[in-house]
């Protein structure tokens, strides 16, 4: 036969497009060319492409396997994942298709989706701030009950906590928390009372050592915090050993074993001198000293116990007014202007609520440790109440309403100097707000809104801008924030429908005055 001419030799070529003559070479069909010889391969030679047939030494594979086997074979040009072809398509992998033909083949490490590679997934690890360990609640995706190794921005491990993880402040690395109060004791072996470590009884003394309990002693008055590298200690003789503000006058009713009506001047921890107070002795908030009082007799002299009194039920109080009683000292005083409500031994009083009452808040859980004693005019006093409780005891919604939270502040009450710079004492704690669905009991024309401070973290599946009903876990106490130990502290707001609330104002009112019978 002789040799074909230029226009046949084209002919020949064009027949074969657009998919590559199979076995066009003297070794007959299979696509196996010889040394030096241009082979058939089944894909794309070249840039990690499909492919499905061999070529021999030294030949360059150029042409597409059979039709049929090809993911693209069918499939309209562009990117393709795997899953969204037939055939034998790998999903990890994204096709590029032209004219029915795979032209590349990329694998997707992470997956394919919607015509592309799937993007590595987040590492909470990324927004920690140096390496160490930190919770899953204070990293951007992080699970809160997971303990993560972060280094150079990524997780080398995990830790699952089965109780909880705890955050500490920084420069302590967070753990797992653990039933044992003396895991928390992260300025290593020594004694401590309970107030001071995670679930421990504010009237116990723990000696830890290895992060483990090893005695446990009740104190018979109080457990006394020491500063770092003194041990802490049951209370002795002297009442002011409790003086943990500082030096300073203190009123005996907020010292470990002192007289309610004595005013104590401690000097470092130690009695300089004392005074008597016929009238009783003024407990004042951080900052303002303890005064005895002027006047008369106290009427919360006569109260059986801590707590909320109407003046009827006291010896000289008025009866419209309710007094918050502290130590057999008056804590403060509010009128009621629809008269005072006297309950039940063992049920707070409170001021009668105007309208049908339906609407009032619940206490929160705790002893009272503080009471409401706000000067407004003057920006001066406790705007709220102090109730002190164990971190992790939980909170429950005082009212129906919705929920504003922010967390991600640690403790930043300095031990050493037992006080608190302006920036940590103001704003820089943890806290957890209801806005009452039901408005102000007291004022129609007002929404109320009750905040809880110092707030360890909100319970699980609280987040912001949640609705939540009365009774409903909403947080867990906690000591961030300017907190000498862990307590609540409810403030309770009450302004005129559509205006924005604010802490430590002539807004806040007694919460005695919204608490439920």
């Amino acid at each position: 036969m002789g040799r074909p001419t230029s226009l046949a030799l084209a002919a020949l070529l064009a027949a074969c497009l657009p998919i590559a003559c199979a076995g066009s070479d003297d070794d007959g069909p299979g696509g196996h060319s010889g040394s030096g010889g241009t082979g058939n391969s089944g894909g794309i030679a070249s840039g990690g492409a499909w492919a499905g047939g061999t070529s021999g030494s030294g030949a360059t594979g150029a042409s597409a396997g059979a039709p049929g086997d090809d993911p693209c074979a069918g499939q309209a040009d562009g990117a393709h994942c795997g899953s969204d072809l037939g055939g034998g398509a790998d999903h990890l992998t994204l096709y590029t298709c032209l004219a029915s033909v795979t032209t590349q083949a990329s694998a997707c490490a992470h997956g394919c989706t919607g015509g592309s590679c799937s993007s590595p997934p987040s590492d909470p690890c990324a927004s920690a701030p140096g390496a160490g360990t930190y919770c899953g609640v204070s990293l951007a995706g992080g699970d809160s009950s997971t303990l993560y190794v972060c280094a150079g921005g990524q997780t080398t491990s995990t830790i699952a906590c089965p109780a909880a993880c705890q955050s500490n402040p920084p420069g302590t690395p967070d753990a797992c928390a653990s039933n044992d109060p003396c895991t928390g004791a992260y300025a290593g072996n020594g004694k401590y009372c309970g107030q001071a470590l995670p679930g421990g009884s504010p009237n116990k003394l723990y000696t830890c050592s290895g992060g483990a309990t090893t005695a446990a002693v009740t104190c018979n008055g109080a457990c006394v915090e020491a500063p770092p590298g003194t041990p802490d200690a049951c209370a002795s003789g002297d009442p002011c050993q409790g003086a943990n503000g500082g030096n300073g006058p203190y009123c005996g009713s907020s010292l470990p074993g002192g007289d309610a009506n004595t005013l104590y001047h401690c000097t470092n921890l130690t009695t300089a001198s004392t005074q008597g107070c016929p009238n009783g002795c003024q407990a004042n908030p951080p900052g303002t000293p303890d005064a005895c009082k002027s006047g008369g007799g106290d009427p919360c002299s006569s109260a059986a116990s801590n707590g909320e009194y109407c003046g009827g039920s006291l010896s000289g109080g008025d009866p419209s007014k309710l007094y918050t009683c502290l130590n057999k000292t008056t804590s403060s005083v509010v009128t009621c202007s629809n008269g005072c409500k006297q309950n039940p031994p063992g049920t707070p009083d409170q001021c009668a609520a105007g309208g049908s009452g339906s609407c009032c808040v619940t206490k929160p859980p705790g002893s009272l440790t503080q009471g409401f004693t706000a000067n407004c005019s003057a920006n001066t006093g406790h705007f709220g109440m102090d109730y002190s409780a164990s971190i992790g005891t939980p909170i429950y919604a005082g009212v129906s309403g919705t929920i504003k939270l922010v967390t991600g502040y640690p403790n930043c009450y300095d031990p050493v100097t037992k006080s608190c710079n302006t920036a940590c004492y103001q704003s820089n704690f943890n806290y957890l707000r209801i806005k009452a669905s039901c408005g102000d009991p007291n004022d129609a024309a007002n929404d109320l809104y009750v905040y809880y401070l110092h707030i360890h973290k909100a319970a699980p599946g609280v987040s912001d801008g949640a609705a939540v009903k009365q009774g409903d876990f909403v947080a867990e106490v906690g000591n961030s924030g300017c907190s000498s130990g862990p307590h609540t502290h409810i403030e309770v707001v009450s302004v005129p429908k559509g205006a924005s609330p604010s802490l430590h104002s002539c807004k806040s009112v007694n919460p005695t005055t919204r608490y439920c019978p």
